[in-house]
């Protein structure tokens, strides 16, 4: 820069910028990925405070047999006397046939306790039959293990 680029018209002289502005591509994907990380820190507080009213964060799952009972994820904070800590719940599902529909559900605990010593987070199972293609699904049977895929 010349001397009379590095003033004002009336003399004054131009202070570098302190706020650094990336001019590459990845310095500004870097800065987008920054910035979505510190809004979401933001929100942290309101999350917290949501859960603590008896609120549930819960993620939809779209279409399938009883979609609405299976979420694919589910947050929810549990405050009893004797447990307390973050619940999430996950559920995945699969067909093992065409007359078959199971869920898989995972409930595991975050930041938890209790007054038993052993671990809360199970994993079950619930698959529902039908006789044909175009039946109704039933319930057919809950078993607490890991779906056979």
């Amino acid at each position: 820069m010349t001397a009379q680029q590095d003033n004002l018209s009336d003399g004054t002289p131009i202070k570098p910028s302190s706020f650094f502005r990336p001019t590459t591509r990845i310095g500004k994907i870097g800065c987008g990925f920054l910035l979505i990380v510190w809004f979401a820190l933001l929100l942290l507080p309101i999350t917290m405070f949501w859960l603590a009213m008896g609120q549930t964060i819960t993620v939809p799952r779209w279409g399938g047999v009883a979609a609405n009972d299976y979420p694919l994820l589910q947050i929810q904070l549990v405050m009893e006397i004797r447990n307390r800590g973050l619940q999430v719940k996950t559920t995945s599902s699969y067909e093992p046939g065409e007359m078959e529909m199971c869920y898989q559900t995972q409930v595991r605990y975050l930041l938890w306790q209790s007054d038993s010593s052993e671990d809360q987070s199970t994993q079950y199972c619930e698959c529902f039959s039908r006789d044909a293609a175009s039946d109704e699904w039933d319930a057919s049977s809950l078993s607490v293990v890991t779906c056979a895929q």
